[in-house]
């Protein structure tokens, strides 16, 4: 019984190893592939292009994002996610000016959404319910006093652990997340903030860092079907 007993302080050990700390894997979303992003504006107008246009003044704008997370397998804890962009502001002073992030409550479509629909694919348009967007009252994050970039800088959003992690585990639908102005009343001055689109070139494309700890259960699977082979040829 020797054997046995040996094959059962191996599983112990498996067991040990796969509920201890567990190195941390990284998985990076970029490009048009991972992600969709577009913006709308109040002149009815909408769709992709180079850079995703967030405006109050004689018009509005609001950008919409979303990631493809089919990447990352369900029961993943996320210990950070960062989204990194370009952006410039104009004017360049965003002294005092909120930009708000809220979880959307309607799913979109990168080529067809517009101020007035979330999509019309086929010819059978889906309006929002509110012109410009259907999303939750409290926003999921908001950025404040934003530097004075006249040209084009890179700002790092550290916050998305929390949304990435509410997505993941289906507490929120992933319909992505749209950004605007906290105040939009017209302002005889345009303010603008401009961020790089997936569809530029890939040394300006934003992107999302990942940082998770695989689900423990599958190491864990993993090891106790080694142990029952190695039960089963001793068997033998």
């Amino acid at each position: 019984m020797r054997w046995f007993h040996a094959t059962w302080v191996f599983a112990v050990l498996v067991l040990a190893f796969a509920v201890g700390p567990a190195a941390a894997d990284i998985l990076v979303l970029q490009g048009t592939a991972a992600m969709d992003d577009a913006w709308v504006w109040s002149g009815g107008g909408g769709g992709t292009y180079n850079d995703l246009q967030l405006q109050r003044g004689s018009w509005i704008k609001h950008v919409f994002i979303k990631f493809d997370l089919s990447g990352l397998p369900a029961g993943q804890t996320i210990n950070s996610a960062k989204f990194h962009v370009d952006f410039c502001n104009d004017p360049p002073d965003h002294t005092g000016i909120v930009i708000d992030v809220h979880y959307l409550t309607r799913d979109w479509d990168e080529a067809t959404v517009s101020w007035t629909n979330a999509s019309n694919v086929g010819g059978n348009p889906v309006p929002w319910t509110t012109p410009g967007g259907d999303y939750e009252v409290e926003p999921a994050m908001q950025l404040n006093d934003i530097g004075d970039p006249a040209i084009w800088d890179e700002m790092i959003l550290a916050d998305f652990g929390p949304m990435v992690q509410a997505w993941l585990n289906g507490r929120k639908p992933n319909y992505g997340l749209i950004y605007k102005y906290r105040v939009e009343s017209p302002d005889p001055n345009n303010i603008n903030f401009n961020i790089a689109a997936s569809e530029w070139a890939a040394h300006v494309q934003p992107y999302l860092t990942i940082d998770y700890i695989p689900e423990p259960a599958t190491v864990a699977l993993l090891g106790l079907g080694g142990v029952g082979l190695v039960a089963l040829r001793r068997r033998r």
